[in-house]
C-alpha cells in the first residue's frame, strides 16, 4: 500500500485537529489538558484509507511555546497540510511553521483554508497569501481548498488532492534503520514501547538495535504500524515497536534506535547552515542555540569556516559544536532556535557527522560544500581526496548500511587499502605520488637501492602514512613494488642504472673481491678500510640481494657472503647429504671451508627456510636460493 505521511501545521487555534478528525474519524488529542483547553500541546497521530493510499497525518502543536514538538514531529515527512483559518489569515506560527517545514526539507503541500463559513469573502485572498507563503519558502502548493470541518464542507475534496500527493513506494533499503523516538511508554504485559516516523529502513521482527546517544542493546519483540501488527515496516512509516533488553532501563523520548555500528554520538558536525530571512539579526559565530532534529535537542554553537558573520537570508558551510554529542547521519537536517526570546532563526542539512575542529581554509570549505551534492558517499571520499575516510565512518557519513556502502564503492571503484577507502581518482593520485617519489630518491641516492618506510613518510607529508602503507602493500601485491630487508623499491627500475661511473666501477671491484674469497671471503673491515664511498658501494650490494650479510656470533664480527656462493653451497649441501642430517662439521668438510665461515652460512640457510636444525645436527629443505639481478655488473 502506497503511503503519505503528512504533516498538519497552522498557528494555533486554527482547526488542525478538527480538520484532521473530520478526514480521519480520528481524535489527535491524547491528553486530559489537551481536552479541556481544546489547544494540543503534544504529537498528534490520525490515519485513513483512500482506496490503495494511507494519508497518515501527524498534528503538530500550533502553539509558540511547543514549536520545539512540531519540529520533532516535522521530520521525515512526505508533504505538507498547511491550515488556515479564513478569518484570521496568515499568522505568525503560520510563518514560523512554514519557515521550518522548508528547514527540514519539505518541498509538497496542500492548503486548507478552514473556517471558510466565518469569511467566506476572506476565502480567495487567504489562499493566495498561504500560496505566496509556501512559494517564498520553495514549497510546492498542489491544492487550496477551502473547508468547514463542522459540516464536512470541503472534506472529501481536500482527501482527493492530499491522495493526489502519493507517489510510487520509496521502499529502499538502505541497510540499516534509524527511528527517532517522540513517545516512550510502557504496556502492562508488554513492556516498553517507543513510537516514531521510522526516518531510514526498513525495520523488522526481530532486529538488533541501540539506541543512542548511549550503548543500551535492544531487540524489537512487536511492530506495529497505524495500530496493525507487522512484520516490517518502511522508511515514512509511523511505527510502535515493543522493545526488550538492556537498553530499555533508559530509553527516553529524543533517543534515535538504528541499527548497530552506524551512527556514533559526535560534539563536532561539518553542517550547511541557512538563516532565515526574517532572523532578527545576523550570526557571529559566538552565541548559543538550541539544535534539534528530529526529536534529539542540544545546546549548539555555531563557528563559520569561510566569513566573520553570516547575515539573515546568506548560507554558509559551518560547523556546530554540540553539548551533548548528538548521533546524526549525512543529509539530516536541522533547525537552530535561539533560547531567548525563543524563536527559529536557521537551520541546515549535516554534511560530516563524525567531524572535528577544522581549519579555516579555502580548500576545507570547498571540500565541505561537495558533500551536498548529489551521491553522498562519492562526494565525501572526492572531498577527502588523497586522505581518504576510515571504513568505519562510511555508513554514518552516507547514511547506507554496511552492506550497501560494499555495494557502492564497487560500483564507483573506490580504492581499498584496509581500514581506509579512497576515491578512484584519490587511489590513482597516491599511487602515482608513491611511483614518483620512490624514483626521485633513486635517482637522488642510487647507492641507498632503496627507501625505508619511515624516509618514505616523510618524502609523502600530505599523505597520511595509513594510506601511503596500504597503497605500497597494493603496488606490492600487483608486482609494481617490492619490499626487501626493510627497503620498499620500484621493481622497473633497477638501482645500479642510477649509480655514477666511478660508484659502478667500486660496487664492481668490490663485489669481485667477495665473489673470488668464495665461502672464505675477505674480512669486512679491512674491504671497507674505513672509507664512505666503499661503506656506501657495500651497502648498496647488500641492499640489492647481490650479497649476503651473517654475522660471526663467536668472533662478533660481519662476514659478508656472495649469493652466488650460499647458493652454490645449497645444492653442494643437497647433492652430499640428500634427506640425511649432518653436522656443522661435515658441512664444513663437505664445502672446504673452516668453521668461521660454516656457522654463520648455516644460521643464514636456516633463516631463508633452505636448512632445518634440529639438536646439533640439520637437514636440507629445500636447495634453492633465489639470486637476484645483477644489480652492479
Amino acid at each position: 500500500m502506497t503511503r503519505v505521511l503528512l504533516g498538519v501545521m497552522g498557528h494555533v487555534d486554527h482547526g488542525k485537529t478538527s480538520l484532521v478528525g473530520a478526514l480521519t474519524g480520528m481524535t489527535t488529542d491524547r491528553l486530559e489538558e489537551e481536552i479541556r483547553r481544546g489547544l494540543s500541546i503534544t504529537l498528534g497521530f490520525a490515519h485513513v484509507r483512500r482506496g490503495g493510499i494511507m494519508l497518515s497525518f501527524v498534528d503538530m502543536p500550533g502553539h509558540e511555546r511547543f514549536v520545539r514538538t512540531m519540529i520533532a514531529g516535522a521530520g521525515g515527512l512526505d508533504a505538507g497540510l498547511l491550515c488556515v483559518a479564513a478569518d484570521e489569515g496568515v499568522m505568525p506560527q503560520t510563518i514560523e511553521h512554514a519557515d521550518i517545514a522548508a528547514l527540514l526539507g519539505l518541498r509538497r503541500a496542500v492548503v486548507a483554508v478552514t473556517r471558510a463559513d466565518k469569511a467566506p469573502d476572506r476565502v480567495p485572498a487567504v489562499e493566495q497569501a498561504s500560496r505566496n507563503l509556501l512559494a517564498e519558502r520553495g514549497i510546492a502548493c498542489a491544492a487550496a481548498v477551502a473547508t468547514e470541518a463542522p459540516t464536512g464542507r470541503g472534506v472529501e475534496a481536500l482527501a482527493d488532492a492530499l491522495a493526489a500527493l502519493a507517489t510510487e513506494d520509496d521502499d529502499e533499503d538502505r541497510g540499516w534503520c534509524a527511528l527517532p523516538l517522540d513517545r516512550v511508554f510502557t504496556v502492562r504485559g508488554h513492556g516498553i514501547v517507543g513510537t516514531g516516523t521510522l526516518r531510514h529502513g526498513p525495520l523488522s521482527v526481530g532486529d538488533d538495535l541501540v539506541a543512542l546517544p548511549g550503548e543500551g542493546a535492544l531487540s524489537v519483540r512487536r511492530l506495529q504500524v497505524h495500530g496493525e501488527a507487522v512484520d516490517r515496516a518502511t522508511a515514512g512509516s509511523r511505527v510502535a515497536v515493543n522493545l526488550r533488553g538492556d537498553g530499555c532501563d533508559t530509553l527516553m523520548r529524543g533517543m534515535t534506535l538504528a541499527t548497530p555500528g552506524i551512527l556514533r554520538p559526535s560534539a563536532w558536525l561539518d553542517v550547511m547552515v541557512s538563516l532565515l530571512p526574517a532572523a532578527p539579526r545576523g550570526v557571529d559565530g559566538g552565541r548559543p542555540f538550541r539544535l534539534l532534529c528530529g526529536t534529539a535537542e542540544a545546546d549548539a554553537r555555531l563557528r563559520l569556516l569561510d566569513r566573520a558573520a553570516l547575515r539573515p537570508g546568506e548560507a554558509a558551510v559551518a560547523q556546530v559544536k554540540t553539548d551533548p554529542a548528538v548521533a546524526l547521519a549525512g543529509g539530516d537536517r536541522f533547525v537552530l532556535r535561539e533560547a531567548s526570546p525563543p524563536r527559529t532563526i536557521g537551520g541546515g542539512v549535516v554534511l560530516d557527522p563524525l567531524s572535528r575542529r577544522r581549519r579555516k581554509r579555502p580548500e576545507t570549505v570547498a571540500r565541505l560544500e561537495a558533500l551536498g551534492d548529489g551521491d553522498r558517499l562519492a562526494a565525501v571520499l572526492t572531498a577527502e581526496g588523497v586522505n581518504g575516510c576510515a571504513r568505519r565512518d562510511l555508513p554514518a557519513l552516507a547514511a547506507l548500511g554496511p552492506a550497501r556502502v560494499t555495494e557502492r564503492l564497487a560500483a564507483i571503484d573506490a580504492v581499498s587499502l584496509g581500514e581506509i577507502v579512497l576515491s578512484a581518482e584519490g587511489g590513482a593520485r597516491v599511487r602515482c605520488e608513491v611511483l614518483k617519489a620512490l624514483e626521485a630518491f633513486l635517482r637522488r641516492n642510487p647507492t641507498e637501492a632503496g627507501v625505508t618506510a619511515e624516509r618514505l613518510r616523510t618524502l609523502l607529508p600530505e599523505v597520511p602514512w595509513a594510506v601511503v602503507g596500504g597503497t605500497v602493500a597494493a603496488l606490492a601485491a600487483d608486482g609494481r613494488v617490492e619490499s626487501q630487508g626493510g627497503l620498499i623499491r620500484r621493481r622497473d627500475l633497477n638501482p645500479a642504472d642510477f649509480l655514477q661511473a666511478q660508484e659502478r666501477a667500486l660496487v664492481r671491484q668490490m663485489e669481485r673481491a667477495v665473489l673470488d674469497g668464495g665461502l672464505a671471503p675477505p674480512d669486512v673491515a679491512e674491504l671497507v678500510a674505513r672509507r664512505r664511498t666503499r661503506q656506501q658501494a657495500l651497502r648498496f650490494l647488500v641492499r640489492t640481494g647481490v650479497l649476503v650479510r651473517t654475522v660471526d656470533r663467536v668472533q662478533k664480527r660481519e662476514i659478508i657472503f656472495h649469493v652466488s656462493a650460499v647458493s652454490r653451497a645449497a645444492e653442494c649441501l643437497a647433492a652430499g647429504f640428500g634427506d640425511r642430517p649432518f653436522t656443522a662439521g661435515e658441512a664444513g668438510r663437505a664445502l672446504g671451508t673452516t668453521r668461521k665461515f660454516t656457522i654463520p652460512l648455516l644460521e643464514h640457510l636456516d633463516r631463508q627456510g633452505v636448512t632445518s636444525r634440529r639438536d646439533n645436527t640439520r637437514r636440507i629443505i629445500r636447495a634453492a636460493v633465489k639470486e637476484p639481478a645483477r644489480s652492479g655488473r
